[in-house]
């Protein structure tokens, strides 16, 4: 089994933001940082955004990597914290205790005491700011193990 970090990605917010003028097309610029932070920490990623509802698992890996290895399931809406329970599933299946860290822009669907969840502004995404910022909290607090 492995012992590697499961990223959980949200897409709109935080690869994906308004200014972008196709709803398919990534931020380049994001996509290559996210690519640098997982391959830095050894981490495998899981889409958790409602962008795997209609897109194939091999449009991620394609577009943001092969590190990209499966998507999170589908249950019952219940907010808050809804896709906190979709990534617990996914772990329950996939990878029980692992280490996990979710990046997404919607702390509503969390619940108010999840520690695994980094938030990006909504109208930057996951841009350089939010990098060094993410880069900060795994390096001081492990944010990640």
């Amino acid at each position: 089994m492995s012992t590697s970090p499961v990223v959980f990605l949200d897409i709109d917010g935080v690869l994906r933001v308004d200014g972008i003028h196709s709803r398919r097309e990534l931020d380049k610029a994001a996509v290559s940082r996210l690519r640098w932070f997982v391959q830095s920490v050894d981490a495998q990623v899981v889409i958790s955004s409602s962008w795997r509802h209609a897109s194939p698992l091999k449009f991620f890996q394609e577009n943001i990597g092969e590190f990209v290895v499966g998507i999170t399931p589908y249950v019952p809406p219940e907010l808050p914290g809804i896709r906190q329970r979709e990534i617990k599933a996914w772990l329950s299946e996939n990878r029980p205790g692992a280490p996990w860290l979710a990046i997404d822009d919607d702390p509503e669907l969390f619940h108010p005491s999840c520690s695994r969840v980094f938030l990006c502004n909504p109208q930057c995404g996951f841009d350089l700011a939010a990098f060094n910022r993410l880069l900060s909290l795994s390096i001081s607090s492990s944010t990640i193990n």
